[in-house]
């Protein structure tokens, strides 16, 4: 296993891939001298000269790495652009309503003795997962965000509790709709939603693995996201709200306020919007390699430290990988996850990091047999 690890100031998700796929290519080529033209290395995929941000908001000036790298959290933030309308507001016609905070379920748990990250990875293969989210007509990023939540409904929500709210951070890679090949951060983020017990909570909470056919069934958990993310994801509307948070954040007078209170500031936002936030997802959709590495390249992982349960999603040929971080020991929702996708005949592979003291010490020693 070949590991890199990157700090999310320096770039995002896509850039960090980028890097990862020139690494991979060097070492396979490396390894296979054979397989390889004995030609010069062509040129990398990234350049960490330019600022994408700067490129495409921002008029005039110039500004340096140290200066204009964005950290995740103070990336912009998406939730809706203007001119578009809020879900809440365009699901009035099915009786929905905008939730207070305190309606948002937040995951808690046990935290880890030593605050180390439990790590849960999955393995199976993409194209039978592919066709359950083409069934129901949505991305597969949806459709695994759909299966999260009812994973959530199962161990956290009470069956006839009062109505709550499942919201999910998603970035929103910006390169596919301003194009650059800048390696630093080029993200925005958005956030989706849906409320359980709203409608047929007793059809929606049926057994099986589409939890019923109710207002809560998966089906129905994938078209409100799906919904949302349609109607928030457009090249007019990150536009529009990217360059007044750019033109807020260059504002001369809040460059001459003090750092310690700006830190003070951006915390307490951070804090207020993790109110607001039960999960996180990240899609960073299919890998390919350059042709003589790519078959010596098996399951590509992506893992994020999170503050709250998070899972990333990569597939590289036929492998789907699912990788849950948290900051949590419990793996009740995990363990829900995966038997929904194997109820409906999807195999999968399961490996999970030890983070407790018991756990660790059951480790066999080698040459034990112990």
């Amino acid at each position: 296993r070949i590991s890199l690890e990157v700090f999310h100031a320096l770039t995002d998700g896509t850039g960090a891939l980028w890097f990862f796929q020139d690494l991979l290519t060097e070492y396979v080529g490396l390894r296979h001298l054979d397989e390889f033209e004995a030609a010069a290395p062509g040129p990398v995929k990234q350049d960490f000269a330019p600022d994408a941000f700067t490129h495409w908001f921002r008029t005039g000036g110039s500004a340096t790495f140290a200066e204009d790298a964005t950290s995740a959290v103070q990336s912009p933030t998406t939730r809706l652009p203007e001119g578009v309308r809020d879900p809440g507001e365009a699901s009035a016609r099915t009786g929905r309503k905008k939730r207070a905070r305190s309606d948002v379920l937040r995951v808690g748990g046990t935290h880890t003795p030593d605050n180390r990250t439990r790590v849960v990875e999955l393995s199976m293969p993409v194209r039978p997962v592919l066709a359950l989210a083409r069934a129901e007509h949505v991305s597969l990023t949806i459709y695994l965000l759909a299966v999260f939540f009812d994973a959530l409904r199962q161990t956290r929500l009470p069956a006839h509790g009062r109505p709550r709210t499942l919201t999910c951070s998603v970035p929103v890679n910006l390169r596919q709709f301003f194009p650059t090949e800048s390696g630093r951060n080029f993200f925005a983020t958005t956030m989706l939603e849906h409320t359980y017990g709203e409608g047929d909570r007793t059809a929606g909470a049926g057994e099986g693995p589409a939890g019923g056919g109710g207002a809560d069934s998966i089906g129905s958990v994938c078209r409100s996201p799906h919904e949302q993310f349609q109607q928030v994801v457009s090249r007019e509307g990150l536009e529009r709200k990217i360059r007044r948070l750019v033109r807020f954040e260059r504002n001369p007078a809040l460059r001459v306020i003090p750092r310690p209170a700006k830190d003070l500031i951006l915390g307490t936002i951070n804090r207020w919007q993790n109110l607001g936030t039960t999960v996180a997802i990240s899609n960073m959709g299919r890998v390919e390699l350059p042709e003589p590495a790519d078959p010596h390249v098996g399951r590509i992982f992506l893992h994020v430290s999170a503050v709250r349960p998070q899972f990333c999603v990569v597939s590289h040929g036929d492998h789907l990988t699912i990788s849950f971080t948290s900051p949590f020991v419990e793996t009740d929702v995990h363990a829900a996850f995966v038997r929904t996708l194997t109820e409906v005949g999807v195999p999968v592979e399961i490996d999970v990091s030890r983070v407790t003291a018991d756990e660790i010490a059951a480790v066999v020693e080698p040459g034990t047999g112990t």
